[in-house]
């Protein structure tokens, strides 16, 4: 009444309502026909960050220019045409806010009654979105909500909840029998119980699981939660909750449950088969109306062989057993035979059953999905196979489970094949060990045996023992710490080994053995113990002693034979230098008086040929007594010595010889004498097997030996022939280097051709068997 009163009062009565208009929260104002204003009470000054005065006779769209054309403009115009009183709620985008709006039109101007509803426009939309939201999750997670009065025993089904059984909205009433009939007859009295427990307990909250009908005459498994709503007197009289599909929740949890306790089963070293069967009775119970089956594929990779099947006739399973795989080989053979799912839902009238049809059909089967059974490598090791006795087409669900299935029984059948794998190499890594010609042991990390040699027995004294678990240390108490250390240490992740070692028995005597031991790793990495292999060479080592000794007494039988040797090359030299030398000047002398004596002629021919003679005579013996023992080497020494030999094979062979000789080198007599002969050794095995235009000499000192290197840039040498230098000439060579401490190296040319010969003699050793 003050309202429309206000609208239609002259100035005075205007005036008369202004105080009363000044205590109303709302903003008041009102305009006269020309768009002033005629009256702004405190609360739309105060809005407007005005005074009334400031406003009182302007035009309203003058101070608010902004206003024009938003839609408050509209709707005032609009109320003084049509004299309407109107009534709205819009958003003023100038100023970024929401308002209410109530206009009184009169003839005379025009009442606006206005609030400011932003915040309370903001929780609408809020609201408002989040409900669209909840009707989202509502859908999107298959949620049926429900209100049940308890006082008149109706309850609202949502839409959802209807049509999570299969229905239409408007094919299921508001009666509570709606639900209980469809509770599954062996949940009922338990679902009933939680709820009257539920009401008459107290709770504020219910909570339960079990199977509901669905309209095809299947059954969901559905997890029911409620709030109790009760009265001031604590009665109960409403409750409102929701119905959630938890049918495949619940058939991942009973698949999950029943694939732990199968894989517990197969830990536990079950048989593969009897872990097979009860996996297939798992998925029976995640899907009732399902037969599973699990096929392997034979060993020759082209027939099926049965492994489990619970449910299945024996004659099917009969029928199936041998078959071989292919293209159209039924669900199990064919899904073998290209590696991938094969669903058929009708065998009989699917053409991949033709040969197998009057088989399935007497077993009454009439659906078969079949998964292949592949390991990591995506090898084929059977199939897994649910049937059904009725055509039926899996749901995603069923394909997830199927799927899930066949990646169990195939960690099942590799794990089984794994171990048997493992146990068979077990086995024949034990009868390897036991049966190998070395001394071999086995043991855990806390030195304990797990399998030995039967040469470790021998070579240790221990015939007829029994070492399985027992203490390495008990065995062999007398063990030092020295190889407690090296056994510390392999254990902890070291190789180790030895040639030769002394290991001390109880009663004294001395073993010697050559060891390698080293750990070794269990399947996933870690260490689990370590495997000692010994061989006793106490004998062997003996032997080589024995052996060493004598090629000494032969080194020093040679050497002896070598110094003889050139000291009868340096006698016989010099007496065919001296003597002989001297006899041939005086022959020759003697024919030079009996020529000068002779009247020209056929004599004195003959005694200038006997001269000729002579004088050859003279340079055979002077060239055999310097290649029996030049005399530069005892005179000048070995640089000159080498350098004679270079220009003498040049001469001879025709082969270029170049020479690098260390000229302040001083080398006694001996190691001059075997340098020598080394070097003329090598030079005459170039001439005759080299094939090659050039030799480079060199002598230097290195490192404190005397180094001589011997390179033709012939044919080479072959790694055959490296490997087989055994003939005479370099046996000698390598015994004269020897008995001086020395070694001798035959290799490939540096350069890629020829072959090069190193001689090495220690300058400070002695020579075996010499002074």
């Amino acid at each position: 009444m003050a309202t429309r009163a206000a609208a239609d009062a002259s100035p005075l009565t205007l005036d008369a309502l202004s105080g009363l208009l000044e205590r109303v929260e709302d903003g008041v104002v009102v305009l006269d026909r020309d768009w002033r204003y005629r009256y702004v009470n405190r609360a739309a000054a105060l809005f407007f960050g005005r005074t009334p005065s400031d406003l009182i006779g302007r035009h309203i769209w003058t101070e608010f220019p902004e206003g024009i054309g938003q839609p408050f403009h509209l709707a005032y115009e609009r109320a003084m045409e049509t004299q309407q009183q109107a009534s709205f709620e819009d958003y003023y985008a100038p100023w970024d806010r929401w308002f209410e709006n109530r206009l009184y039109p009169a003839r005379d101007g025009l009442a606006i009654f206005f609030s400011e509803i932003t915040a309370r426009k903001k929780s609408e939309l809020h609201l408002r979105d989040t409900i669209d939201r909840l009707n989202l999750v509502l859908e999107g997670t298959q949620t049926g909500l429900w209100d049940w009065d308890l006082g008149t025993n109706k309850v609202r089904y949502s839409r959802e909840w209807k049509s999570q059984i299969g229905y239409r909205e408007d094919e299921i009433g508001d009666d509570f029998e709606e639900w209980r009939c469809r509770v599954h007859p062996d949940d009922l009295g338990d679902a009933v119980g939680h709820v009257q427990a539920s009401l008459h307990a107290g709770s504020a909250d219910f909570e339960n699981e079990f199977r509901f009908r669905h309209r095809d005459g299947s059954y969901l498994w559905v997890l029911a939660r409620a709030h109790i709503v009760r009265d001031d007197h604590g009665a109960p009289v409403r409750m409102v909750g929701y119905h959630i599909d938890n049918t495949q929740r619940k058939a991942y949890r009973l698949l999950l449950e029943g694939q732990n306790r199968v894989l517990a089963l197969a830990a536990a070293g079950a048989p593969p088969g009897r872990v097979l069967e009860e996996f297939a009775s798992v998925v029976e119970s995640v899907m009732p109306d399902a037969v599973a089956s699990v096929l392997l594929l034979d060993e020759d990779g082209r027939h099926v062989r049965h492994s489990a099947a619970p449910s299945l006739p024996p004659a099917f399973v009969a029928a199936i057993d041998g078959q071989p795989i292919g293209p159209r080989a039924g669900s199990c053979g064919t899904a073998m035979y290209r590696r991938e799912a094969v669903i058929v839902t009708d065998i009989a009238s699917d053409p991949l059953w033709t040969d197998y049809r009057g088989a399935a059909e007497a077993a009454g089967l009439r659906a078969c999905w079949s998964q292949p059974i592949l390991d990591d490598q995506r090898t084929v090791l059977g199939s897994f196979a649910v049937y059904f006795r009725a055509p039926r087409r899996p749901t995603a669900a069923e394909e997830r489970i199927i799927a899930s299935a066949s990646s169990v029984a195939a960690v099942v059948i590799s794990s089984a094949r794994k171990t048997e794998s493992l146990a068979a190499s077990e086995r024949q890594l034990r009868q390897v060990i036991s049966e190998a010609p070395l001394a071999i042991a086995m043991f855990d990390r806390e030195m304990r045996y797990l399998v030995h040699s039967e040469r470790w027995l021998a070579d240790y004294g221990l015939e007829n023992a029994s070492l399985a678990g027992r203490s390495h240390y008990d065995v062999f108490p007398e063990i030092d710490e020295r190889w407690k250390s090296v056994h510390r240490r392999a254990i902890g992740g070291e190789a180790l080994s030895a040639d030769s070692d002394p290991f001390v028995r109880a009663d004294g005597r001395v073993q010697w053995v050559r060891w390698d031991t080293r750990p070794w790793r269990d399947a996933s990495g870690r260490i689990g113990g370590i495997i000692i292999a010994s061989e006793d060479v106490t004998v062997r080592l003996e032997a080589a002693r024995q052996q060493e000794a004598a090629n000494r007494q032969l080194r020093l039988l040679a050497a002896g034979l070598e110094r003889a040797r050139e000291a009868e090359r340096t006698r016989i030299a010099r007496e065919l230098h001296d003597e002989l030398g001297q006899v041939l000047t005086g022959i020759k002398m003697d024919l030079a008086w009996v020529r000068g004596r002779l009247p020209d002629g056929e004599l004195q021919g003959r005694v200038q040929a006997l001269m000729a003679l002579v004088d050859d005579a003279v340079r055979a013996g002077r060239r055999i007594a310097s290649e029996l023992r030049p005399g530069v080497l005892d005179d000048l020494g070995l640089g000159a010595a080498l350098r004679w030999q270079g220009r003498e094979f040049e001469r001879r062979s025709g082969i270029a010889v170049s020479l690098v000789i260390d000229e302040d080198l001083t080398v006694d007599a001996g190691r001059s004498t075997a340098i020598f002969r080394v070097v003329q050794e090598a030079l005459t095995n170039v001439a005759r097997h080299a094939g090659a235009s050039a030799v480079h000499l060199a002598l230097r000192q290195e490192s404190g030996d005397l180094l001589v290197e011997v390179e033709d840039d012939g044919v080479g040498i072959g790694t055959d022939a490296l490997r087989g230098l055994h003939s005479l000439g370099l046996l000698g060579m390598r015994e004269r280097v020897a008995t001086w401490g020395g070694t001798l190296e035959i290799a490939p040319g540096r350069t890629g051709r020829g072959t090069v010969l190193r001689a090495r003699l220690p300058l400070t050793a002695t020579q075996e068997g010499g002074a």
